[in-house]
């Protein structure tokens, strides 16, 4: 497929960077929402974790920074968790917080861990792919 790549056309990683701090209070906020009980049971998400609002939360901040093409993205690589895949000028990136950063355990049971820490330091941006149209992104990212 051909396309007249429009630079400039999106955020560029670099934009990204620049509101890596932004996405970490993002998930801070979720972290702080995250109520479990003494046997690690949270009215709403019983004994699972929250990468999926994290992630969640991190598209509204990546939207306000004009990102118009994300996403969020199940994997079960390892452990089941959810990142979010933007378009950007410079390509498609993985955006993610590790979730061993805020929680423990595995699969489905997670507990939250006391000692987590929000800064900038915790993002991962990863180029996963080259630049590419709207269409092929949607069609290429839309189904996971």
């Amino acid at each position: 497929m051909t396309f007249k790549l429009d630079i400039g056309k999106f955020p560029s990683s670099c934009d990204i960077e620049s509101r890596f701090e932004d996405l970490a209070a993002a998930a801070k906020s979720v972290y702080d929402e995250w109520l479990q009980d003494e046997d690690g049971l949270d009215d709403v998400l019983g004994a699972g974790g929250i990468c999926q609002d994290i992630a969640s939360r991190m598209l509204e901040v990546l939207d306000g920074a004009g990102v118009q093409f994300s996403t969020t993205v199940h994997t079960t690589i390892g452990e089941n968790h959810v990142f979010v895949v933007a378009l950007l000028d410079d390509g498609v990136f993985s955006i993610d917080i590790p979730p061993h950063v805020y929680e423990t355990g595995g699969g489905y049971v997670w507990k939250k861990r006391e000692d987590a820490v929000f800064d900038a330091s915790v993002i991962e941006m990863m180029r996963i792919g080259d630049p590419m149209d709207e269409e092929t992104f949607n069609e290429t990212y839309s189904d996971y």
